[in-house]
């Protein structure tokens, strides 16, 4: 992990490739605005997360394409990334990055796209296939027995027209432009199908006209209702109520990607473990993925699942009123570190492609363990978060809990 003076000078960097886009987009009266854990930051703590440098920022699609044709500066550029099917900007420095131990941290912030949607079934439904898709299905498997069935079976799928990612986002964008053409109300904002995100809904109003929040000091534009999750720490009253253990922990399963989240088989292994203990589970989601989960509350007495997780802020308060968390490499990691959470992280291992990870994401806290997985046995292998060593999440879970 990098030391505080190390922390301080990539925010500060990063701080100005934000300064720098904030100054374009207003000159050019482009709507952006703070997202995810920069609000988050902005809004508890008046900036950065404590152990986080993340910057995320939001920019209406149509707005999104004049800016990326026309930034233009010494300093930073904005690429596409280059991940697959997953598709946002990043802004990144041209000449400067930061030493962090051994490895070299690259200088960006991410701005995802956002736009109009109606009120569709239609877009719902293939929201829903566009995502299933892009969440691998093989992700969850019941056993490992079906592990390959599944796989297969999803390799077949994804040759049909179906399944094609290509042809579903044409669906979407069709439905779209349907109702761009019939001039139908579009009163819902939500990222685009491309950023990698399920559909998260915003109601316009929800969003316009943008606020002003200062973050480091400094003026930005965030949402018109900022601060809902601040009052709406009732939402989940009578979720909570229902708990009867003494203490609450948070588990995570999803990463980034599919070899940064856990398996149903590592989940059911840490809930085991917590057998007995006096600890309710609370597992969090993003999008529909409460399908994919609700089968471990109903086989386990101790496990609990909100039904309705509809944003970053909705895990915010969860996090916010439980004990502990357990997470892979994701921003739930740098939230639970700003209400000071005791917690245990999952990374890549040193090295390699991934290797920086732990040096540039993890929290540096009293209350935080970070365990490394395996890495990768050959060249064109992915590395899997969950071959971790399970005993020593063991010995670290008595730990948090001893605390």
């Amino acid at each position: 992990m990098y030391n505080n003076s190390e922390l301080k000078k990539i925010q500060q960097k990063k701080l100005e490739i934000l300064i720098d886009i904030a100054k374009f987009c207003n000159e050019n009266k482009i709507r952006y605005w703070l997202d995810s854990g920069t609000l988050l930051g902005a809004v508890r703590h008046g900036g950065f997360i404590p152990w986080d440098d993340d910057i995320d920022i939001i920019i209406m699609k149509d707005d999104a394409k004049y800016l990326k044709e026309n930034y233009k500066s010494e300093n930073f550029k904005i690429i596409n990334t280059d991940e697959k099917e997953v598709n946002f900007y990043k802004v990144i420095s041209k000449k400067e990055k930061v030493q962090v131990g051994d490895e070299i941290a690259e200088l960006d912030i991410d701005i995802f796209l956002a736009t109009y949607y109606p009120d569709s079934l239609a877009l719902k439904f293939w929201n829903s296939f566009f995502h299933l898709k892009k969440n691998r299905i093989d992700r969850f498997s019941l056993t490992l027995f079906f592990t390959n069935i599944l796989i297969n079976l999803k390799r077949k799928l994804e040759k049909t027209k179906l399944f094609n990612y290509k042809n579903i986002e044409k669906k979407i964008a069709y439905i779209l432009n349907e109702a761009k053409n019939k001039n139908k109300t579009m009163p819902n904002i939500a990222y685009t199908p491309d950023c990698g995100f399920h559909l998260i809904i915003w109601r316009e109003d929800e969003i316009f006209p943008l606020k002003k929040i200062k973050f480091e000091g400094i003026e930005f534009d965030a949402p018109n209702n900022y601060d809902i999750y601040l009052k709406n720490e009732k939402k989940y009253e009578i979720f909570f109520n229902k708990i009867k253990e003494n203490k609450k922990l948070i588990l995570n399963p999803y990463g980034a990607s599919k070899h940064k989240s856990f398996s149903i088989e590592t989940l059911e292994n840490i809930i085991n473990y917590l057998k007995d203990k006096d600890i309710a589970i609370i597992l969090v989601y993003f999008g529909d993925k409460y399908e994919e989960l609700k089968f471990l509350e109903k086989k386990y007495k101790y496990v609990y699942i909100p039904k309705k997780i509809e944003s970053i802020l909705d895990t915010a308060i969860l996090i916010k009123k439980s004990d502990y968390v357990i997470s892979p490499d994701t921003s739930i990691v740098h939230i639970a570190s700003a209400f000071n959470k005791k917690m245990i992280t999952i990374y890549p291992p040193k090295g390699g492609k991934y290797g920086v990870d732990h040096l540039v994401w993890a929290p540096e806290s009293e209350y935080s363990k970070v365990i490394f997985c395996k890495d990768k046995t050959g060249t064109y292998d992915e590395i899997d978060i969950n071959t971790f060593n399970f005993d020593e999440i063991k010995k670290e879970i008595l730990k948090i809990l001893e605390l």
